[in-house]
């Protein structure tokens, strides 16, 4: 299996990004098994507990809309509410949805590993966020997995509708020959 960095940024390496290069390498020792990996045979949700609070499971539904299948207990407390099962709102990330749905498509077709940076802003406060989205596929069902890390959460004077802004993106490309 080769890997092949297509973009790189300055802010999206380094120690701050240690636990999300972690579950990169976990992704990455069965993806050899398949493109993109079946979730049973990462051992989900098993070997990824420590990661837990901060995941976004999310599958494609026949419309092309995605639906939340997981969300984590973190994720739940910084959006103010859980959208398990429930199908992704047009305005769930606010002016960043365009960049969140482009990332999702991309990474559920299989073109490659994104992670980035995005400025959350929520009432009250604000924060940079690290993530990665990983695709599986569940029972026939590509799927992806997305992990979320804030670092901060600075008050911010003003209130403001919830939304995320991107900062930085980059992606790697694994494939599954050699």
């Amino acid at each position: 299996m080769a890997s092949t960095v297509l973009v790189s940024d300055a802010r999206l390496q380094g120690p701050a990004w240690a636990r999300i290069d972690r579950l990169v390498r976990l992704w990455k020792s069965h993806a050899d098994r398949g493109w993109p990996p079946r979730f049973e045979a990462l051992d989900l949700p098993f070997s990824i507990a420590e990661y837990l609070p901060g995941v976004l499971i999310v599958g494609r539904a026949p419309d092309g809309r995605f639906r939340f299948r997981l969300i984590g207990t973190e994720v739940v407390a910084w959006a103010g509410r859980d959208r398990t099962g429930q199908i992704v709102p047009p305005d769930a990330y606010g002016e960043g949805m365009e960049s969140w749905q482009r990332i999702m498509n991309a990474t559920i077709e299989g073109e490659g590993i994104p992670r980035w940076l995005a400025i959350g802003l929520w009432p009250g406060f604000s924060t940079p966020i690290r993530a990665v989205s990983l695709p599986l596929v569940r029972n026939g069902e590509r799927q992806i997995l997305s992990y979320l890390e804030l670092e901060e959460w600075p008050p911010i004077p003003v209130k403001v509708a919830p939304t995320h802004r991107l900062v930085a993106e980059s992606w790697e490309r694994i494939d599954s020959a050699g």
